[in-house]
C-alpha cells in the first residue's frame, strides 16, 4: 500500500507555478534540455526564484535518465543570475 502511494506521489518543484517533477520529466521528453528551456516552458523560477536548485536537480535527473549523462544545469548552461 505504501509503495503504491509513493509511486503516485509527486513532489512539487516550484510552488509558485505549481510545477511537479512529473511536469519536468514531460518537458524533457518534449525536448527541454536546460534551465532556460524549463523556465520558458513551465515558468519555473519566474516568481520568487527559490526553486532553482530543486528545479535543476529534477531537470538533471530527468535528462540523465533520458540521455544517460547530460548535466543540464552545469555552471556553463545557467545564467549567472540563476546561480545566486
Amino acid at each position: 500500500m505504501l509503495a503504491r502511494w509513493l509511486a503516485e506521489y509527486e513532489m512539487y518543484v516550484c510552488i509558485c507555478q505549481a510545477v511537479t517533477e512529473k511536469q519536468v520529466r514531460r518537458a524533457v521528453e518534449r525536448g527541454v534540455r536546460d534551465y532556460a528551456g524549463l523556465q520558458n516552458t513551465l515558468g519555473v523560477g519566474s516568481v520568487c526564484g527559490r526553486c532553482r536548485e530543486c528545479a535543476c536537480q529534477a531537470l538533471d535527473e530527468a535528462v540523465e535518465s533520458r540521455d544517460a549523462g547530460d548535466d543540464a544545469c552545469a555552471a556553463g548552461s545557467l545564467p549567472a543570475s540563476a546561480l545566486t
